[in-house]
């Protein structure tokens, strides 16, 4: 589930993203949406969600962790992964107005519905060759955080630096594929701390990359330094916005490809 339609056209978009990640007798749940969603569009596509192995929410926003309530009271969750400092509040700061964006749920919730709890500290292999990765480096400068989104006791919150991101690294032989929830720490930032942890290129990005909001300048310097990390294939979605794709179809030096609610791509 993400932000836009796909061709097939029962399913519902919402503004958030899941992604069900299947293979080699796992099953994973990157991100359950903003509502309920999922479980519907579930059906429609024809998929599963009963004998879940884990979730995983990439951080606390309401768009990616807002649906885990529902989904935790319809099917058994086993096992929970987060990034550190999840449950500290979000926030949209608007002056003097505070508006919650968090995932509506804590650690009560998990003792009440008997989920085990893992927090994601570095690098951490969930299954062979398929690892979470949290603390990313701040290499570069430019891949800012927008100044509204905070965390903490409202009013006394401060600017989230969202530490509590986390993404999915699939490994291959010779190279990685980047899942990624919504990236506010920087895609390239993520990509280069992958790099850097595992010795080996990511060369596949697919999910959020937050730059639907960003200027045509931001957007081209991302671009170029994507391409000088020779990234391969790129499955831009839910908040990076449409400008990234074109400008990298445009350059031809990436395959780049916009993907919708309800396709499918192969990690």
């Amino acid at each position: 589930m993400e932000n836009s339609q796909s061709e097939l056209l029962s399913v519902t978009v919402k503004h958030g993203f899941s992604a069900l990640i299947e293979g080699e007798g796992k099953k994973f749940l990157f991100d359950v949406g903003p509502d309920g969603t999922i479980l519907t569009n579930s059906l429609l596509l024809d998929k599963s969600l009963v004998d879940i192995d884990a979730v995983i929410l990439s951080h606390a926003h309401y768009d990616h962790a807002g649906g885990f309530r529902t989904f935790a009271t319809q099917y058994s969750v086993p096992l929970l992964y987060t990034g550190p400092n999840f449950f500290s509040p979000k926030w949209a700061q608007n002056g003097e107005i505070f508006t919650y964006l968090g995932s509506g749920f804590g650690r009560e919730y998990l003792k009440e519905k008997d989920i085990t709890h893992t927090i994601v500290k570095g690098c951490m292999e969930i299954a062979p060759d398929l690892f979470l990765v949290s603390g990313f480096f701040r290499t570069y400068a430019y891949e800012t955080i927008p100044e509204r989104f905070c965390n903490g006791d409202a009013p006394d919150c401060k600017k989230d630096d969202f530490s509590d991101e986390i993404c999915l690294i699939a490994k291959h032989p010779d190279s990685l594929t980047l899942l990624s929830g919504c990236a506010h720490p920087g895609i390239l930032n993520m990509i280069s701390t992958c790099n850097t942890l595992f010795s080996q290129k990511v060369t596949r990005v697919i999910g959020g990359a937050h730059l639907s909001k960003e200027n045509e300048q931001r957007i081209d310097k991302t671009a170029k330094e994507l391409e000088a990390k020779e990234i391969k294939e790129t499955f831009f979605c839910h908040c990076s916005g449409n400008a990234i794709t074109k400008k990298l179809t445009q350059d031809k030096k990436i395959t780049a490809y916009a993907i919708g609610c309800g396709d499918m791509v192969s990690l």
